[in-house]
């Protein structure tokens, strides 16, 4: 076994056996906890119809995200196990290169697709997330508007700073020319020998 193969046989596991069995084996223990865990015995039906269909939708979703992991990353992992344990030289045609960068996309999509599921599947996610987006956008504004502010009030401080020095400069022009004027009307004193 060639380096390759020992290198893509451990990618394999560490980076798909093993993650998906994770996320399977924690999803089997949430499922088995919502469909064991019962409301209280006083509520009413209606209450109980919507708790049996928030749990069969949390149910979905969660079988929804293993899948899609599941899904996603499968072929980029038979792309790279054939590439490296089966026969490479027929597989260089350009069809299949360009094939081989939209598996690698579909797994790297992995990662965002998430927030997609759970917006498409919860009414309460999409209401979180709206919220929070409307939040952003008005915490935007106002950080906007501080700056202008900011800004603003900087300039007025420019201005009369401006304002003060010209004053000072007049006001020293001033009383230099108040004292020539007050020295060539006082007298003189004499000198007397």
């Amino acid at each position: 076994m060639n380096t390759g193969k020992y290198i893509f046989t451990t990618f394999f596991l560490f980076a798909y056996v093993v993650p998906l069995s994770v996320i399977a084996v924690f999803s089997l223990c949430i499922l088995r906890y919502i469909s064991r865990h019962r409301g209280p015995v006083t509520v009413a039906a209606a209450d109980n119809t919507r708790t049996s269909a928030k749990k069969r939708q949390a149910s979905r979703l969660l079988i929804l995200v293993v899948v899609i992991f599941a899904v996603l990353w499968l072929p980029l992992h038979i792309h790279l196990l054939v590439f490296y344990f089966g026969h490479a030289s027929h597989m260089v045609s350009r069809f299949y290169l360009v094939l081989s960068v939209l598996w690698n996309c579909l797994a790297y999509a992995n990662s965002c697709v998430n927030p997609l599921i759970y917006d498409h599947m919860s009414k309460d996610f999409r209401d979180a997330f709206r919220e929070v987006m409307r939040c952003s956008s008005s915490a935007a504004a106002a950080a906007q508007r501080i700056n202008c502010e900011a800004r603003h009030h900087r300039r007025q401080q420019d201005v009369e700073h401006v304002s003060d020095v010209l004053a000072a400069g007049n006001m020293d022009d001033s009383i230099h020319d108040e004292i020539e004027l007050n020295n060539s009307i006082a007298p003189q004193p004499s000198h007397q020998l």
